[in-house]
Parts: structure tokens; sequence; C-alpha cells
């Protein structure tokens, strides 16, 4: 399945940067901007998209996950990680298809 993700850029009080991905565009008042990522989710974690819209993952049968709960950063890459049935965390590293800067400004 392919779906769009986020790529925000913030710093931290030591001027430190830190890379987070999210599923969704948050809107702000500075504008400040991000990257909309098109990434594929690989099929065998069986993607799904509800009703309201959210992506979802089923890796394992019973076994279901929002893309918000286990979307994650590994070394500056959109990784999905989650707990399988044993306990053991798994990781997936999403490829990347298409970056596109993108405004995150609020318009009044």
């Amino acid at each position: 399945m392919t779906t769009k993700i986020y790529e925000y850029t913030n710093t931290t009080p030591t001027e430190a940067y830190i890379t987070t991905f999210k599923p969704t565009l948050i809107r702000d008042h500075n504008g400040r901007g991000c990257w909309e990522l098109e990434v594929e989710i690989p099929e065998e974690l069986n993607p799904y998209e509800t009703a309201t819209g959210e992506i979802c993952i089923e890796p394992e049968k019973g076994w279901k996950y929002s893309l918000l709960e286990t979307l994650k950063t590994q070394k500056g890459k959109p990784v999905i990680t989650w707990d399988s049935k044993t306990g053991e965390k798994k990781i997936k590293i999403l490829k990347v298809k298409s970056r596109t800067e993108k405004s995150t400004a609020i318009y009044i």
C-alpha cells in the first residue's frame, strides 16, 4: 500500500535536530514547513484504511495497530515498529518513493 507521511525537523534546547514522522500534516502558526513523503507499506503487514481514513496494519492475525502508534524514526529514516505476539520487537523500514516540500502554515 502506498500512503503519505510527513517528516518534521525540530530543534532541542541544545539546538540539536530531531526528525520525527507523522501520518498527518500538522498545521502551525509559524509555517516552518515539512516534507511530504510517499512511502510503501509492505503488503506482508496487511495495511488497510479505516472508515475515518486512518492507515492501520495487521502484522499478525488479530494484532492491529494504527500508523500513528507504530510510525517511528530510526537513523533518520521512517520505520514501522510493533511488538509480536511473543513480545519480540519488530521493525520494517519504509521505502520512500518521493519527497516533496510542504507548507504547514495556517491561513486565516
